[in-house]
């Protein structure tokens, strides 16, 4: 899913990328436990695969792009973290970079202890220095006793991005992302 949004987006040439997620290839990773737990042999591919920076590494791989590339993990603030990163890519000079945000679906064990916000989606964005449109980002510590957003922070952003709205506000943990629309 997010190789394939990835690849979509990503278009010709080198490209720095980005990928975040919260919990990367965590059903490949509930795979080799119960394999371990059963005492049976693992596969070396799921082994492989089960690191964070695998979707990343698959990615420059299979475009042959020797370009930066870094994978992380933020908790619910992943998609944020990813895109202040892809953003940091353009002011150190790269003209353009690749953000891809992926969480997976939890795997049975773990659904009682998700925080039952949405998964099992891929984003992936070209940021671009000097592109047309532009969008302001801020981070502030949230009122005491607002109320947390139940959606991912990028279901948040693509109001702004594509839906048109002026700007978005996103809360958790006690602290408040706002995107607005900078024309």
């Amino acid at each position: 899913m997010a190789l394939q949004c990835a690849c979509a987006a990503a278009g010709a040439g080198p490209l720095p990328s980005v990928f975040a997620s919260r919990h990367g290839q965590i059903a490949r990773s509930v795979q080799l436990l119960r394999a371990l737990a059963e005492g049976t042999p693992s596969s070396p591919m799921d082994f492989s695969v089960s690191v964070h920076n695998a979707t990343a590494g698959l990615f420059s791989m299979a475009r042959g792009d020797r370009s930066g590339a870094a994978a992380l993990a933020a908790g619910r603030e992943s998609f944020s973290a990813g895109l202040l990163e892809s953003l940091g890519l353009l002011a150190e000079g790269a003209p353009k970079a690749l953000l891809v945000f992926h969480d997976e679906e939890p795997p049975a064990p773990l659904e009682t202890a998700w925080n039952r916000e949405p998964s099992g989606f891929a984003l992936a964005l070209r940021v671009e220095s000097g592109a047309s449109e532009t969008l302001e980002i801020s981070l502030t510590q949230a009122e005491v006793g607002a109320p947390e957003n139940p959606e991912p922070q990028a279901l948040s952003f693509l109001k702004v991005l594509a839906g048109g709205e002026e700007s978005a506000r996103w809360c958790a943990g006690g602290r408040l992302w706002t995107w607005r629309r900078i024309s």
